[in-house]
């Protein structure tokens, strides 16, 4: 068997040059063994494959917020409908553009997700794979809700729905899909109506291609308004909204009224609450093309991407007439001018 330097030997059938050779590489091979090892890389290494191994986190967001998925809040998949329809096949529905998003199972609404949020506050400082703890009395203050024997019992419901109901969210952009629950798994003392629920790990994809801080506060202030409360969210998360038709976000926002002009009483009375609570500084309807044009404070992370996506061409565009689809659904656009 060659030793170390001799494997290193270049092939040759010249004696005297082999010899040379041996002697050159015997000669580095000493001084590479005699080399101190690179500590440094080989730490790195070892944070390399540690890092690797640690749960994911969620991303952080500060008590006065909540953090929602954009495709989430830009989708029908929390409607306004008080009465919750099944789905006992995949069912598609309303979302703008970039997104796919099918569902199988008692669809969600604004309750619903008004748990969702909080539940995902209290988990943000938590791996995926950990539960988080909460008393049931304390969550159900926390949501402004009654705490007597049937607020817990649809309490129960409501979680359950978030675990028993598959959604699919497709990213049309980067043609990946989430598919699963918005709850894992949980565990529950009876006595105590103690809880300890964890979220799927794969749940960090919703979050990953971008996400939304809404204003807690401003929201708890609409109370039992649905449609105020999607709206809320809907425009929160756009830097510069788009405008779009009533008949578009009727859609998106998934109301069941027949009539459109009553659909546009609502979103008048909506949009007006959006104000008093200063979620929005303007609103209009233009009476020519039924096209809504929105204004609000854009927040600072919001204002920097705007800047960076040149916000001043962005502006020209919406001040002359880019308006918002529907992703995979008739078209309620108004062409640019």
């Amino acid at each position: 068997m060659l030793s170390q330097p001799d494997r290193l030997l270049p092939t040759s059938h010249d004696p005297e040059l082999r010899s040379v050779n041996r002697r050159a590489v015997a000669k580095e091979f000493e001084q590479a063994k005699a080399r101190k090892p690179r500590a440094q890389t080989r730490k790195s290494k070892e944070e390399i494959k540690t890092r690797d191994h640690l749960p994911t986190q969620m991303n952080f967001w500060p008590d006065e917020v909540r953090g929602v998925s954009n495709a989430v809040l830009r989708s029908a998949l929390f409607s306004i409908c008080k009465e919750r329809a099944m789905a006992r096949k995949r069912l598609r529905l309303a979302t703008v553009e970039n997104y796919l998003i099918m569902v199988k199972g008692e669809l969600f609404n604004q309750h619903d997700l008004d748990l969702w949020e909080m539940l995902l506050h209290i988990g943000r400082r938590q791996p995926y794979n950990k539960h988080i703890e909460f008393n049931a009395r304390d969550l159900l203050k926390a949501l402004g809700r009654g705490t007597g024997g049937g607020d817990y019992e649809e309490l129960k419901e409501d979680i359950s729905r978030l675990m028993s109901t598959v959604i699919e969210i497709t990213f049309l952009k980067t043609k990946e899909t989430f598919s699963g629950s918005l709850i894992h798994n949980l565990y529950r003392q009876e006595a105590t109506q103690h809880y300890a629920i964890s979220f799927d790990e794969e749940l960090r994809k919703l979050y990953d291609t971008g996400y939304t801080h809404v204003d807690w506060t401003q929201r708890t202030k609409l109370k039992g308004d649905s449609l105020a409360k999607w709206l809320h969210g809907f425009y929160a998360s756009h830097a510069l909204p788009l405008r779009y038709k009533v008949a578009t976000l009727k859609e998106l926002c998934g109301s069941k009224t027949v009539r459109l002009t009553d659909f546009r009483v609502a979103l008048r009375k909506a949009f007006d609450k959006l104000k008093e609570v200063g979620a929005i500084t303007i609103w209009d309807i233009d009476p020519k093309n039924d096209l809504v044009t929105v204004r609000r404070k854009a927040s600072m992370s919001q204002q920097r991407h705007l800047e960076s996506k040149q916000a001043s061409k962005t502006s020209v565009e919406f001040s002359s007439g880019v308006s918002g689809t529907l992703s995979g659904f008739d078209s309620h656009m108004t062409p640019s001018e």
